[in-house]
């Protein structure tokens, strides 16, 4: 690694959340949900710093218990129908991290992954190093039986990848993934460029289903809890 390569680590955490109330802060194996995210970028080799940007008072005055900075989000851009892209940007525009120095990469960790952790970050940090590419984004594998889908074009079918894949079989085409929101990195300088966590060379870090479990309701929160408690005895 370079030795100035600097990566911030970005934990947005709203308070509000319609599938589970309060799920940032509701109890995961006897931890806050967003605390496993704090330990797994507290314990990467490679993060510099980890902020939290969230609107709820309840949720930093939590996360002021830990090594990393907090930045109040405004409520405007903690709606529902605000995409993470501009509290990212209002999180870089903060004193509180313009005060750190330049970072090179950003890291975003969401905390409804809870079982990514310090070491799936540094592979994937690793993985970016090696590559010198724009970005990474970690994926899960997905049948990949949408290839042969059609999509209504203006009246008439029209094939989701082009008109030839749906008549072909599906051994023979590619591997398809779908974004598990654990891990997202990408070069700040592109970010603040684009807007945009996708650059023109983004690389996929692939996690297993159980690690790539995403949590939005109670039944993914129950199953997460089977899944760590079966962890931490092995």
């Amino acid at each position: 690694m370079e030795p100035m390569t600097k990566f911030l680590a970005v934990i947005p955490a709203r308070g509000g959340s319609k599938g589970l109330p309060r799920k940032n802060l509701t109890l995961l194996a006897g931890k806050p949900l967003i605390e496993w995210t704090i330990d797994a970028a507290l314990s990467s080799s490679y993060i510099n710093s980890v902020v939290v940007s969230s609107d709820c008072n309840e949720i930093l005055d939590f996360t002021s218990k830990f090594n990393v900075a907090n930045v109040k989000r405004p409520d405007h851009l903690a709606a529902d129908s605000i995409s993470l892209m501009p509290a990212i940007q209002h999180l870089l525009d903060d004193d509180l991290v313009k005060k750190q120095g330049e970072f090179q990469y950003i890291v975003l960790l969401q905390p409804t992954s809870p079982l990514r952790t310090g070491l799936h970050i540094d592979e994937a940090i690793e993985k970016v190093l090696k590559s010198g590419c724009g970005g990474l984004i970690s994926v899960n594998r997905v049948e990949n039986k949408i290839m042969k889908y059609f999509y209504d074009c203006d009246g008439f079918l029209a094939g989701v990848r082009d008109n030839v894949a749906p008549f072909e079989r599906r051994q023979d085409l590619p591997d398809v993934y779908s974004a598990n929101g654990a891990i997202y990195i990408t070069k700040t300088a592109s970010f603040i460029k684009t807007g945009s966590l996708l650059t023109a060379s983004t690389l996929p870090y692939v996690m297993n289903d159980s690690e790539s479990i995403d949590i939005d309701s109670l039944k993914d929160l129950q199953i997460a809890e089977g899944l760590i408690t079966q962890r931490l005895k092995t």
